[in-house]
């Protein structure tokens, strides 16, 4: 379901559950660092936190 399409309040909730249990599955993945080649650390799914 996309955010876009919410339209009353249980879909609202709906949309919330279901990006809650997306957090629970994926949600370390935000917090995954990597170090690079210069040496410096940065998040390994940068364009995911920014999403």
């Amino acid at each position: 379901m996309r955010l876009s399409e919410v339209d009353d309040e249980d879909a609202a909730i709906g949309w919330q559950l279901h990006l809650e249990q997306w957090w629970q599955t994926f949600g370390h993945l935000t917090r995954e660092r990597t170090m690079f080649r210069n040496g410096q650390f940065g998040y390994t799914h940068d364009r995911l936190r920014k999403a």
